[in-house]
């Protein structure tokens, strides 16, 4: 991703960093924005994102039916679009929504396919509520070209060669990024790379704070309910000393006079 307010990757990068890094499979430029999408007089507000064929792979999504849109398709930018479920289901219901012409920002497009279900993300945001286009496409048509920066994009999605590939696939990634960005030895990287590992850490290490908080708050439970209920037996036997003392006397044992006493309503 790029840093701070200006824009600094572009297809250009994403087209080098698989030719130039060994240990990248594959890298997939990504813009995106939020947009309108109208079907008929149903209308459902979701996530557009503009990208090439390979975005497929590399977020490993799956079609459900009807097909993918093609690298001729980015080359003509033309207006085809492909579905989650999430947005199917609100916008076509049971109709079959392959062939069927949706309107994004007053544009006309095509659904060409629908997406597998893939669930939730690791942060929680429902994957299958988007909506993908052709790069070109959604630049031109929908989310805009940057006026200073026609190729830019807002990210680059890379895959590695293999999961023991990505501490490499990182480093020659920020390299080549460094040298095609002419950044000085001295400068900031004016990208941020993230790796799902990363992710994944910093879920588990919410995961044990939220544990250890909640077993604390469990804690402090217990011993305020077991405080509160050892009062008032205290109070309750002391209430009953006399008859207590008076059961004692007579000579009443000892198992039958517990029973007695906690049975007694």
């Amino acid at each position: 991703m790029g840093t701070g307010n200006a824009v600094t990757l572009s297809e250009s990068d994403a087209r080098e960093l698989p030719a130039q890094c060994p240990d990248i499979a594959i890298a997939v430029p990504v813009v995106r924005g939020g947009a309108q999408i109208v079907y008929g007089s149903n209308n459902w507000a979701t996530i557009v994102f503009g990208t090439t064929p390979g975005s497929l792979q590399v977020r490993e999504l799956s079609m459900a039916y009807g097909s993918a849109f093609s690298v001729q398709d980015v080359d003509s930018a033309n207006k085809v679009a492909l579905l989650g479920k999430t947005v199917v289901t609100n916008l076509f219901g049971d109709i079959d929504p392959v062939g069927q012409s949706i309107r994004i920002k007053k544009v006309p497009f095509t659904v060409v396919g629908v997406l597998e279900r893939k669930g939730q993300s690791p942060t929680g945001q429902d994957q299958d509520d988007v909506v993908l286009l052709p790069i070109s496409s959604a630049k031109r048509k929908v989310i805009g070209i940057k006026s200073a920066n026609a190729d830019a994009v807002d990210s680059i999605v890379m895959e590695a060669k293999t999961i023991d590939h990505i501490q490499a696939a990182q480093d020659e990634a920020k390299a080549l990024l460094r040298q095609r960005h002419h950044l000085a030895p001295s400068e900031d990287d004016d990208f941020s790379i993230r790796n799902m590992e990363e992710i994944f850490s910093a879920q588990e290490a919410s995961s044990r704070i939220m544990s250890i908080m909640l077993a604390a708050v469990a804690s402090v439970s217990l011993i305020v309910g077991g405080i509160g209920i050892m009062n008032i037996m205290l109070l309750s036997v002391r209430e009953r000393a006399r008859e207590i003392g008076l059961r004692q006397a007579v000579g009443q044992k000892p198992a039958t006079f517990l029973c007695s006493f906690w049975s007694r309503p």
